[in-house]
């Protein structure tokens, strides 16, 4: 895993979104008496979305989102679920500080949670591109060592790659795919890390846990972006 500073910040990170999540085992409590949560936290998350009903899923296991509208911060809650969900991404330790108290506050709220069944973080990032005689820059932006013969990477038009697999002590999901941006009409490559660690024990360690499973997520992505993007992000290449 590359070494990275903790408290180094790029100016130029592609980050749009990062979630922390205690997935459990589903407690009625949570969804029978939603607004006692929310009223411990409603001063800080006044706004309300209540989620779209979809075919094939159960109700109970749609998110409720509570959210500041001024920085965007999101709560999100389910019969087995805890998330917090960040856009403008304010650092680890404030955000980390944030969802302790959260869970804090869930369990004095429903003492009655079973065991935790997954601790995760998630970093989304979008990182803009132009291409280059049509084709995407891929080998400028991310080290993907997947072998093939003919260097086939090397002549993207199109990506879209889902992996899931067991390393650094938990489940790692990978997608990485061209995605279009709505805002500028152009294109980007999205790179989505999510780490859990699978029946991470009692209540007691989820910050521990938390703070490890981010500095997992950390690490891979340092592993995969290259020296010309990392420069890029520092502000120290166009």
């Amino acid at each position: 895993m590359a070494e990275f500073r903790d408290d180094e910040k790029y100016p130029n990170q592609p980050l749009t979104d990062v979630a922390c999540e205690v997935r459990f085992k589903g407690e009625m409590q949570v969804e029978s008496q939603r607004h006692l949560f929310w009223d411990e936290i409603r001063t800080q998350y006044p706004g309300i979305l209540v989620p779209h009903m979809q075919e094939g899923q159960a109700a109970a296991l749609q998110h409720y989102k509570f959210r500041n509208p001024d920085s965007g911060r999101t709560v999100l809650v389910a019969l087995n679920s805890l998330v917090l969900s960040e856009p403008k991404y304010s650092g680890h330790k404030e955000f980390i500080g944030e969802f302790s108290r959260l869970v804090q506050i869930f369990q004095k709220t429903y003492p009655k949670l079973g065991n935790i069944k997954r601790i995760g973080w998630r970093y989304v990032n979008v990182m803009p591109f132009s291409r280059e005689d049509g084709l995407v820059p891929l080998g400028r932006i991310l080290r993907l060592e997947i072998s093939f013969p003919g260097k086939i990477f090397d002549k993207t038009t199109a990506l879209e790659l889902n992996w899931r697999g067991e390393c650094h002590g938990g489940e790692v999901i990978l997608r990485v795919a061209v995605i279009n941006q709505k805002e500028t009409s152009g294109e980007a490559l999205l790179l989505d890390i999510d780490f859990g660690k699978l029946d991470p024990g009692p209540w007691s360690d989820v910050r521990a846990v938390v703070e490890n499973g981010r500095k997992v997520c950390r690490g891979i992505f340092e592993d995969l972006i290259t020296e010309d993007y990392r420069s890029y992000l520092r502000g120290e290449k166009i």
